[in-house]
């Protein structure tokens, strides 16, 4: 007949020892085959570095433990405490009072020794009952019932587990676990946990160009856009991040797609807007730095790498921010005969100096810079040199107090920004006594 649950035997008992052992191998084998096969390799690096979401397994691991414990000194196989007693135990046969006569008279008969009478001896007290609790632990039933239960139970939670290793290790669950960490680090003391910032950078790195190094550029905005509203922002706590997009979207290993470029370039640009118009509570800009510093160092290379509409994008997005950027992409851009970007940058420059001086052009920063990069079109051959000549000469815009005091102006301009080549290709510009533009050697700065 079968009985359930089966009884606590040997037999049982060592059955659920060899499943707690299977169920034991499942828990740690299984799952570290699956971890390898399934989670990609630099999401283990990163859970491996951070011991990240291993909770589950210690939990899983301590069942297991609890589990064997409670076979070994509560679920013990053998014949319960209760069915053994005193009480079981026939008791020996005492002689009566009519046998006792009778072996006397035989006693007397033969010569033998008179046996006395026996006396009636106390019933003995009956051992007392034991507590409801004791008698359900020695219960051989509920013993059963507590065996299977833990076994059952073990088993389905390490199953669970198993199951749930590929979403909880997906890039998309880790890198959100490493984002909210990262806000909730800034959030208790005002800074950014570093190492938490190199385990997004180094998923950026390493990830597909697309949709996986899109995941972390989106990570660090959200933390981005958190600090610079937070009241705790003094201007210096985003270096690390904005540092770490040179790697993330132009690594050589792994560059990023147009996507990406123009992602970061709309993040770069933010955080400088952001800064600027923050700046007078901010104890440092050296954010709004470091951004211009990465804005312009991607902008060049999407020049280079990217499609021609990214670079425009650059273009457009550095010319919210400073025309230095702008020289430099439409210099990297010329170089490389990338002539529409470059003559987008000469045109924006242009729009920067007009929007800061609607008249006149005098020697400001953005003058100087697009005075550097029509230096370079004139340079570089006839076409250019006709399009930068036209811009000099055109009737909507003139130089105060003259052009040849901006070209002055832009000679020292970029003398000291170490531009030796536009330096050169400056003098060159230096009218002559007829105010033609013919090209000369120079004759230093003086």
């Amino acid at each position: 007949m079968f009985i359930f649950p089966p009884s606590l035997t040997e037999q049982w008992a060592s059955a659920y020892f060899q499943i707690l052992i299977g169920v034991f191998i499942f828990a740690l084998g299984i799952p570290a085959i699956e971890f390898q096969l399934v989670v990609e390799e630099d999401i283990r690096h990163i859970v491996v570095r951070r011991r990240t979401g291993l909770r589950g397994w210690k939990f899983i691991v301590l069942m297991l433990f609890l589990v064997s414990l409670s076979f070994v000194w509560f679920l013990h196989p053998g014949v319960p405490i209760n069915k053994v007693s005193d009480s079981d135990v026939p008791p020996a046969a005492s002689p009566t009072p009519v046998k006792v006569a009778e072996q006397n008279a035989g006693n007397i008969k033969d010569g033998g020794p008179v046996v006395a009478s026996p006396q009636p001896s106390a019933t003995p007290a009956p051992a007392p009952e034991p507590s409801l609790l004791m008698q359900l632990y020695m219960s051989e039933k509920v013993q059963s019932i507590v065996a299977a239960s833990l076994v059952s139970l073990t088993f389905v939670l390490a199953v669970i587990y198993g199951l749930r290793l590929p979403t909880k290790y997906s890039r998309v669950n880790v890198i959100a676990h490493l984002r909210d960490k990262l806000i909730k680090s800034f959030n208790e003391d005002g800074h950014l946990d570093e190492d938490v910032i190199d385990d997004l950078s180094y998923l950026g790195e390493h990830g597909k160009p697309g949709d996986e190094k899109q995941l972390v550029l989106d990570a660090f905005k959200s933390v981005t856009y958190e600090v610079l509203d937070s009241p705790k922002y003094s201007g210096t706590e985003l270096k690390e991040i904005l540092l770490s997009f040179k790697e993330i979207v132009s690594g050589k290993d792994k560059p990023g797609n147009d996507t990406n470029y123009a992602s970061a370039s709309v993040l770069l640009t933010h955080v400088w807007k952001k800064i600027s118009e923050n700046e007078s509570r901010l104890s440092s800009d050296n954010d709004a730095r470091h951004a211009a510093q990465m804005l312009s160092a991607l902008g060049i290379e999407a020049v280079k790498n990217m499609s021609q509409q990214t670079a425009l994008t650059f273009v457009e997005n550095a010319g919210q921010c400073d025309d230095k950027i702008v020289f430099e992409i439409g210099l990297a851009a010329l170089r490389v005969k990338q002539f529409r970007v470059a003559s987008g940058a000469l045109s924006k420059l242009k729009w920067m100096a007009k929007s800061e001086n609607q008249l006149q052009l005098t020697p400001s920063d953005m003058t100087l810079n697009l005075l550097g990069l029509l230096a370079h079109f004139i340079h570089y051959g006839d076409a250019t040199k006709e399009l930068a000549e036209s811009f000099l000469s055109g009737k909507d815009i003139s130089f105060s107090p003259s052009l040849e005091a901006c070209i002055n102006a832009a000679i020292y301009y970029h003398y000291f920004d170490s531009n030796f080549d536009t330096v050169n290709y400056l003098i060159k510009l230096l009218p002559d006594a007829n105010g033609s533009f013919a090209e000369r050697q120079p004759n230093g700065l003086s």
